[in-house]
């Protein structure tokens, strides 16, 4: 990855990335605003009895960066909001 951004930067093109925030949205529109409420309604009697088996828990604490699918790396690569803030004001090629 870190070779594809660089020949972008050293070509002075520019690249156009998406970045999953690891936080709910106002709006209630993302995919961690989605995927409890897709959990929840979930038909699957295996995922629900798994649910509710679960040990109750206490909030998710957000960290910079999560990897949701280690086994494919990078696919869902999720960021805390004030990471991406960081990406973005970042100066180029930093």
């Amino acid at each position: 990855m870190l070779k594809l951004l660089r020949s972008i930067r050293e070509a002075r093109r520019t690249a156009l990335l998406h970045v999953f925030i690891d936080e709910e949205s106002e709006g209630g529109h993302g995919l961690m605003d989605k995927l409890p409420r897709a959990l929840r309604e979930s038909t699957d009697p295996e995922l629900q009895r798994k649910l509710a088996s679960a040990p109750p828990t206490a909030p998710r604490e957000t960290v910079p960066f999560r990897d949701v699918s280690p086994d494919k790396p990078l696919l869902v690569a999720m960021y805390s909001a004030s990471t991406r803030s960081s990406f973005v004001e970042a100066p180029a090629g930093k």
